[in-house]
């Protein structure tokens, strides 16, 4: 079983966007086509900077859209971008636009499993952001474990181990904290001695460069997790995982401008209709701001 989730946000605090391989009523090959023929009929937005388009760089986008758009405040371009409220746009073409975007952004939600109460000491050090992904995600993956019976969690890129000492620590889940900065592990191997609970469960530190080829632990029924999987590593969480029948994925991708050329258009199925991802399409792609209008009017 895999998991993939495109993000974790504070606009949703007690959901999860997921999507499952077991999941008998989603088509992932008609939600993957949609997308590919969306991104191909609009690619003349998307395949280039628009600064590398001067002088004509609006040329690209209808006249109409770019007239309505610079008719609003920036609280109505808000609630148009980040609160999908398209009701009041007058172009009817730009109203179907976003509407077929909202349409193919739809995925299975998952009933939140009930929430973990963690000690004041299991969040210090942690910052703001890290402590939600962590409050959110706890739950789903104590009830995996519940359900799937996995060994451990594999933390690719893991870091000091904070998600990684909450697992072992609160839900005695046994974790393989993977990194390539031995200075953030040392940091995280004495922090879990100071904080370490009876009862916890084992938490090893592996030092390893994962998109070198690094050799996985070689168990059997892990939960490889990508809470960050920057770039090609998100390809690394995937491997991880095809190598083990037993597994199950949770993967986050992100910053997809560091993707490799070899890790783009990877299934048989991308192949048939290649999109020609440039880095400027990698980087638009990677996009994103706190969910508030003032961190919207400052990305503008």
């Amino acid at each position: 079983m895999i998991f993939f989730a495109t993000s974790i946000t504070s606009s949703s605090p007690n959901q999860i966007a997921v999507a499952t391989a077991s999941d008998s009523y989603f088509n992932f090959e008609d939600r993957f086509d949609g997308i590919q023929n969306f991104l191909a009929g609009h690619s003349h937005f998307w395949q280039k900077e628009v600064l590398s388009r001067y002088p004509n760089e609006l040329a690209q986008f209808p006249e109409e859209w770019i007239d309505e758009l610079t008719s609003h405040k920036p609280a109505d371009l808000y609630a148009i971008e980040r609160q999908r409220a398209f009701a009041g746009l007058r172009s009817s073409s730009l109203r179907k636009y976003f509407e077929s975007i909202r349409e193919l952004e739809i995925l299975p939600k998952a009933v939140p499993p009930r929430a973990v109460t963690l000690p004041h000491q299991a969040m210090l050090g942690v910052a703001g952001k890290k402590q939600y992904e962590i409050e959110s995600l706890l739950p789903v993956i104590r009830e995996l474990h519940i359900q799937k019976h996995f060994k451990q969690v594999l933390d690719y890129a893991g870091g000091i181990g904070y998600f990684a000492q909450v697992l072992a620590n609160h839900c005695a889940i046994p974790v393989c904290s993977l990194d390539f900065d031995a200075r953030l592990q040392e940091t995280g191997i004495k922090r879990f001695e100071k904080y370490r609970e009876s009862g916890s469960a084992n938490l090893e530190y592996e030092h390893c460069d994962l998109l070198a080829g690094a050799n996985l632990p070689k168990t059997n029924e892990n939960l490889h997790l990508g809470l960050h999987s920057c770039g090609s590593l998100s390809v690394e969480v995937l491997r991880g995982f095809l190598t083990k029948k037993t597994d199950v994925a949770l993967s986050f991708g992100c910053c997809y401008y560091r993707t490799h050329e070899k890790d783009l258009l990877l299934s048989k199925r991308a192949r048939k209709m290649p999109l020609a991802l440039s880095g400027a399409a990698l980087t638009l792609a990677s996009r994103s701001h706190r969910d508030d209008l003032s961190a919207f009017e400052l990305s503008k």
